[in-house]
């Protein structure tokens, strides 16, 4: 069955309001008892893309990813994400990063090379693709290098591509 798809825009917020520096009680919650998140993802494959509840529940569980990557909360980041999930970096290899990251292990991958490449860095949601049963979500990045200080901005620079059923879809060309 096929469903409509739908793009919205993210009215973005400067890096630093997207979170805070600790857990919030929903996410204590659910890192202890991630079952929880479980039900949160089947319910919104039940709810259709057009369905004003689902793009609801969808913001703010962008939100509440967004603001645990801010924080390098990587327990916190895995509930949102299937285990075939996958981020790609566009243009990032010359500061030694990868160019696709799979799975909950490259997650954890990436927050490590983040944190090895940057000495303080944000990205920025743009765009969420919503096609159903799998979510593409644009962002921007800014870091700023380790040894070097210097500022590495990169629009566009990362696609989060989340299936949420079982299964990696392929997701080239949603979020173009």
């Amino acid at each position: 069955m096929s469903r409509s798809s739908g793009t919205r825009t993210l009215r973005t917020t400067q890096p630093s309001r997207w979170g805070t520096a600790e857990r919030d009680t929903l996410d204590r919650l659910l890192v202890r008892v991630p079952a929880l998140a479980g039900l949160v993802s089947r319910g919104l494959r039940r709810l259709g893309p057009g369905s004003s509840m689902r793009r609801g529940l969808l913001d703010a569980q962008v939100k509440r990813a967004f603001a645990a990557m801010a924080r390098s909360d990587v327990e916190v980041l895995l509930l949102s994400y299937e285990p075939a999930a996958e981020i790609r970096m566009r243009s990032m290899a010359g500061v030694g990063m990868n160019d696709c990251y799979l799975g909950h292990h490259g997650f954890r991958t990436l927050y490590a090379d983040l944190d090895e490449v940057f000495s303080d860095w944000s990205w920025t949601p743009r765009q969420v693709r919503d096609g159903g049963d799998r979510l593409a979500i644009r962002a921007d990045f800014v870091g700023h290098g380790r040894g070097s200080g210097v500022e590495t901005r990169v629009q566009d620079g990362g696609d989060r591509r989340q299936v949420l059923g079982s299964g990696l879809g392929h997701l080239a060309g949603m979020v173009r």
